[in-house]
């Protein structure tokens, strides 16, 4: 499948804004490439599940995560590993060294909403993944450190 059309493809053609990015990011990452043909399907259902604008903002955030983590050749990337509800990224280091990443965009909204959902869906999304660790958020608002959780 040639660039055009698995973008056109995974992004269901309808945002050339979109198309653009990935398109661009696959041809600057080969490994970026690969993982979007082999998670085209997982991808291209979220697009098309997407509600709004502001969810498809969230499925870029994840992909351009995914892009960068993917330049670093030591780092394997799978794509919702635990499915829909588990954490969005599954990375592996070396094959001996393995988190999940939740990828979450705080959209506008009364501050106080917006936080305490952000925090519940990291808890619910950690919870899903049998683990022995434990887990902490360092949240950096321009730049800064303000809470740690």
């Amino acid at each position: 499948m040639k660039d055009k059309e698995l973008t056109d493809y995974i992004v269901n053609q309808e945002n050339f804004l979109d198309a653009f990015f990935v398109r661009n990011w696959m041809e600057g990452n080969p490994r970026f490439r690969t993982f979007a043909e082999r998670y085209r399907e997982k991808i291209n259902n979220k697009f098309e599940d997407a509600k709004d604008y502001e969810d498809k903002r969230d499925i870029m955030l994840e992909l351009n995560v995914a892009n960068v983590l993917l330049l670093n050749r030591d780092l394997e990337v799978e794509y919702e590993k635990f499915g829909k509800k588990g954490p969005d990224l599954s990375i592996s280091y070396r094959d001996c060294q393995s988190l999940n990443f939740e990828v979450t965009r705080i959209r506008d909204a009364p501050v106080t909403n917006r936080y305490h959902d952000f925090i519940a869906s990291i808890k619910d999304a950690v919870c899903i993944v049998p683990s022995k660790l434990t887990f902490g958020l360092v949240w950096y608002i321009f730049g800064k450190k303000a809470l740690v959780v």
